[in-house]
């Protein structure tokens, strides 16, 4: 059986000012080193894991470096795994998107932003295919909260909850779906 374990990126600055990153490259801040070095302290004590697929945005790569030195496990970069494109909100704080962009949701056509179904289907075909090429090994995904998202929309038999920076929950790999480990 293929055990998953996910993990969010560590925290940035741009998440404590609420900015939407999507494909910027916005650097761990001193916050985020420290969650992810105490999650893959825990990561540690639990053990078996064979390697770990991460975006390739800097900070879930950088999460990455840290967790496979700790756990002396390899890692591997995927943009599949990277959030979404969010072209011209990228940069800009929740606050000044409500105001630009009133009626604004997942659908919400915006200059160079990934659309939803594009978004979804690059996630979903990463996660079709897992089984096939990495068998029955124990994998660390390193990723962001709106891959998390859209894993627990499509694969995660559970009701969504917020993934925190630095968060690492367990599923089994059964039948294609995703089932929380508790």
């Amino acid at each position: 059986m293929t055990e998953i374990c996910i993990v969010r990126h560590g925290n940035t600055n741009w998440n404590n000012e609420h900015r939407i990153q999507g494909w910027t490259d916005v650097e761990l801040n001193d916050s985020g080193i420290n969650q992810i070095e105490e999650a893959a302290i825990n990561l540690k004590k639990i053990g078996g894991f064979d390697m770990i697929i991460t975006s390739d945005l800097i900070r879930a790569k950088h999460s990455a470096e840290i967790i496979s030195k700790e756990l002396s496990i390899p890692y591997f970069q995927d943009s599949s795994l990277r959030e979404r494109k969010h072209g011209k909100l990228e940069g800009k704080t929740k606050i000044d998107i409500e105001k630009e962009y009133p009626n604004l949701n997942m659908f919400t056509i915006v200059e160079g932003r990934e659309n939803m179904r594009e978004f979804s289907s690059r996630i979903c075909s990463f996660f079709k295919n897992i089984k096939a090429k990495y068998g029955d090994k124990n994998i660390i995904l390193v990723t962001h909260g709106g891959v998390i998202k859209v894993l627990y929309s499509y694969f995660i038999d559970s009701e969504y909850e917020y993934f925190k920076n630095g968060e690492i929950r367990f599923f089994n790999l059964i039948n294609g779906k995703l089932m929380l480990k508790e």
